[in-house]
Order: structure tokens, then C-alpha cells, then sequence
């Protein structure tokens, strides 16, 4: 049995997942369909037909996630009474979203809309100003998806690039 940490491995839209051995480069599509509603981790064990075992964990986000520690700020602009502005570190990062650590107990609610600003650690420190939309809040950990992605966005090929 191999003892390398499990590949991870992307579901696509099809529901189907592409394995490829480890040993003998081998690979093999699979319908993964029974897997995706599941909310915690799946390993699965596979076998190749060169004989070779390994793991790999099924990865349901539609983007990969990047950890980081950026410093940033955002601010949060509700139609009706004050400001919410502070401070942020961005714990990860995907094409689609952020995953946000803030300093302050949040006032805003998911599906909200937050102004963020921090600078990637690539060798430009690229500045991103975004919108983003709440979609999660656990205490000061929010998770949030980008309002918009445009690859023409020298701020969003700057993310594109940082990731890949």
C-alpha cells in the first residue's frame, strides 16, 4: 500500500472524478456522483490495474483554495446605519473566493456585500480591491465568493496567476 498523503482530486460538473496512478501514470475517469452530497472529507482507496494501491480525497469546491496570510482591510457599507470597517488577514484564497479572519465581531450577515483590499505576496505584491458576498460566518472566520471574476481584470489574472 502506498504511504504518500491521499491525492486530492477534484469532482467536476459531470459528477465524475479523473484518478492517475502515482506508479504508472496510468489514468481512469469514475462516475463520483454518491460522493458529492457528503459534507465531511471522503478518501477513497483505489486500485490500478498495475496492481498499485493509493488514496485520493474527493475535493467538492469548484475552485482550489490556496492558504495564505495576507493582511488586508474591508468595509462593510449597510443601507441603513454606520460603517463597519477593519481589519482582516485572508486565510486562503481560490479564483472564486476568500476565506476571511477579521479582528472585530462582524455586523453584517450572510448574503451581504463587503469591499475588501489586501496585496497577494507575489513578486509585484499585487493590490486586489474586490466585492465580495458573504456566504458563511463562524465567530471572525467569514467565507465569502467574489461578486464578480473577469479574467480581462488585471487583479483577477494576478489571482489567476498566483494560484497556478
Amino acid at each position: 500500500m502506498n504511504t504518500e498523503e491521499p491525492q486530492k482530486i477534484f469532482i467536476s460538473d459531470q459528477d465524475t472524478a479523473s484518478f492517475q496512478c502515482p506508479k504508472c501514470k496510468k489514468g481512469k475517469e469514475a462516475d463520483v456522483s454518491k460522493y458529492k452530497k457528503i459534507e465531511t472529507a471522503v478518501t477513497l482507496k483505489v486500485k490500478c490495474s498495475c496492481g498499485n494501491k493509493f488514496s485520493v480525497t474527493l475535493e467538492r469546491r469548484k475552485y482550489y483554495r490556496k492558504e495564505t496570510k495576507f493582511p488586508g482591510k474591508f468595509i462593510f457599507s449597510p443601507l441603513a446605519g454606520a460603517d463597519q470597517a477593519g481589519q482582516m488577514t485572508v486565510l486562503d484564497i481560490s479564483k472564486g473566493g476568500l476565506k476571511l479572519k477579521i479582528a472585530s465581531s462582524p455586523r453584517f450577515k450572510k448574503e451581504d456585500i463587503l469591499e475588501v483590499e489586501f496585496k497577494l505576496d507575489n513578486k509585484n505584491n499585487t493590490l486586489i480591491k474586490k466585492q465580495v458576498q458573504v456566504k458563511n460566518i463562524s465567530g471572525n472566520i467569514v467565507n465569502v465568493e467574489f461578486c464578480a471574476y473577469d479574467t480581462n481584470d488585471a487583479g483577477d489574472k494576478a489571482i489567476g496567476f498566483y494560484l497556478y
